[in-house]
């Protein structure tokens, strides 16, 4: 299905910005439109029907003219593709909402601490394993109801181990800092609250 990004948003670690236009697999163009973050793009009116293979509007007497066993078999074929597509659908990952981390640009640099808002909201989806990188991600809905994703980092594992669904959180990029094997990383400070506002941890 062809649809236009509304917001940039991310699928299988590619970044699809604001007003572009991609084809994306069926079931993950309705999540993305369903979210908001798309917009299905019609097709030319002659290109819109799809007309199914002849064998679903066979007739009973196309079907005994060929021998009582063929048409079972062809039913039974006809089930297990159903069912595999289901499958598919079900094996395709759903996108994920505009990344809130931020990136590095063009030459590998990050942007400023104090270029980089706090971002404020409530946790309501947790996937782990997300992408190539099998990488674990926090969805929160910000004061304004839009959605931003929290990539986990080793300065946040403390808050992907205690999040919840539900629970209210803040997180600030503080920038890069180096551990003592020299290595450096991205460092962030994070704030959380179960629902009822009770402080759960901070990091």
């Amino acid at each position: 299905m062809k649809i236009r990004a509304k917001q940039t948003f991310q699928y299988e670690n590619n970044e699809f910005e604001k007003g572009t236009v991609h084809e994306l697999p069926g079931s993950v163009a309705e999540q993305a439109i369903e979210k908001g973050y798309a917009e299905k793009v019609e097709e030319e009116e002659e290109e819109t029907p799809k007309i199914e293979p002849a064998e679903e509007e066979r007739t009973p007497e196309m079907e005994k003219s060929e021998g009582g066993s063929g048409g079972t078999e062809a039913e039974s074929g006809e089930e297990e593709g159903t069912w595999g597509k289901v499958e598919e659908k079900l094996d395709e990952e759903a996108p994920t909402p505009p990344t809130w981390n931020p990136t590095e640009d063009e030459n590998g640099n990050l942007p400023d601490s104090e270029e980089v808002d706090d971002l404020k909201g409530t946790i309501n989806d947790i996937r782990e394993n997300v992408g190539r990188n099998e990488n674990d991600v926090i969805t929160v809905v910000t004061p304004d109801g839009e959605e931003r994703g929290v990539w986990k980092h080793i300065a946040l594992e403390g808050l992907f181990e205690k999040a919840e669904i539900g629970d209210h959180v803040g997180v600030r990029f503080t920038g890069i800092s180096k551990s003592q094997a020299g290595r450096k990383y991205h460092n962030y400070r994070y704030e959380l609250y179960d629902e009822d506002w009770n402080h759960k941890d901070s990091g």
